[in-house]
C-alpha cells in the first residue's frame, strides 16, 4: 500500500506515494525546508485518516511548536484530538532509542500510529565517535525503526551539493533508508528543489523538481 505526501508532483515522482512500513532519508543542507516536508507528511496524513508522531530529537516539544507556528496548520487542534503526538528525546535518553524494549513501538501500537518523524538524526550520529561504532549504531536503529510497522521519515544535514552531484548527508544515513528524498538550493537561479533520488520496490523520477514554501507548507 502507498502513503501519498499531499504533495501531488512528488507523489507522482514518487510512483504514486511513500510505500507502507518503509524508511525514507530527508537530506539538504540547513534551512532548506527538510521539517517542513516531514511535518507535511505527517499533517496530509492526518487528513487523510492516518495519526503521525513528531519525534524532535535536537529541540522540545515546544520549540518544534514554535517552528510551526507560521503555517496554517492546526498543530495544537491535531494534538488535542489525539491524532498528533510529540515525544522528545533529549541526548541523554537516546540509549533508549535503540534500546531492547524498544517503548516508542509501544507507544506507536497503543495510539495506532502510521506515520513517524525522526527530527533529527543528529545526536544519534554525534552519540558515537567511530565510523565502525556508527554503523553498527545506525543498522541497530533502522532495524528498531523497521520494527514499528510504520512509515518513517529521519531528517539528516547535508552540504550543499555540487551541482552535478547528489546531497549525500554527513552520515551517508540515506544508505541504510529504503527511500531517499533529496533537497538542495539552486544558487544559480536563487531556488529550492529536491528529487527522488532511490525508492525501494518501485520506480521513481529523478527528475529535479523547484518548491516553494508558504502559509500552507511546501508546493513543488
Amino acid at each position: 500500500m502507498q502513503l501519498k505526501t499531499g504533495i501531488q508532483k512528488l507523489d507522482r515522482a514518487l510512483g504514486g506515494g511513500i510505500m507502507e512500513g518503509t524508511i525514507t532519508a530527508i537530506t539538504g543542507p540547513t534551512g532548506i525546508g527538510k521539517s517542513t516536508l516531514s511535518m507535511q507528511f505527517l499533517i496530509n496524513g492526518i487528513k487523510q485518516g492516518d495519526r503521525g508522531l513528531y519525534i524532535p530529537m535536537e529541540h522540545t516539544k515546544e520549540t518544534a511548536h514554535s517552528t510551526f507556528s507560521s503555517y496554517a496548520w492546526s498543530i495544537q487542534e491535531y494534538e488535542e484530538l489525539g491524532t498528533l503526538l510529540f515525544i522528545d528525546y533529549p541526548f541523554h535518553e537516546i540509549e533508549q532509542f535503540v534500546s531492547q524494549s524498544n517503548p516508542l513501538k509501544e507507544i506507536i501500537e497503543k495510539y495506532d500510529i502510521n506515520r513517524v518523524v525522526v527530527d533529527s538524526w543528529l545526536p544519534i550520529a554525534s552519540s558515537v565517535t567511530s565510523k565502525e561504532e556508527r554503523s553498527s549504531l545506525f543498522a541497530k536503529a533502522f532495524d528498531k525503526m523497521r520494527e514499528w510497522g510504520t512509515s518513517v521519515f529521519v531528517i539528516a544535514e547535508g552540504d550543499q551539493p555540487i551541482i552535478e552531484e547528489f546531497a549525500s548527508s554527513y552520515w551517508h544515513v540515506e544508505s541504510f533508508a529504503d527511500n531517499w528524498i533529496e533537497m538542495r538550493y539552486n544558487l544559480e537561479n536563487n531556488t529550492r528543489e529536491m528529487r527522488v533520488v532511490k525508492q525501494r520496490g518501485q520506480k521513481n523520477d529523478l527528475e529535479l523538481m523547484e518548491f516553494s514554501i508558504g502559509k500552507t507548507g511546501i508546493t513543488i
